[in-house]
């Protein structure tokens, strides 16, 4: 399964990100929404854990931009 992580906080991103690989996931790791929408135009995602409030471009935005992308 392919999960992507976006979080600002790089600490949470690496526990998350390897807690998931650990389980057998392909994870792909982000630090803002920007970031994210550049990982998701080459890979198709089955998961997305974001947080909400972070710069660049915020969590909902980025929800928003991936569904519209669908």
């Amino acid at each position: 399964m392919n999960i992507l992580v976006v979080d600002d906080e790089s600490q949470y991103r690496m526990l998350v990100g390897g807690f998931l690989q650990d389980k057998g996931n392909t994870v792909f790791l982000a630090e803002h929404g920007v970031a994210a929408m550049k990982i998701m135009e080459d890979t198709k995602m089955d998961f997305i854990i974001s947080d909400v409030y972070m710069p660049v471009m915020d969590g909902r935005t980025t929800a928003s931009c991936a569904r519209h992308d669908l």
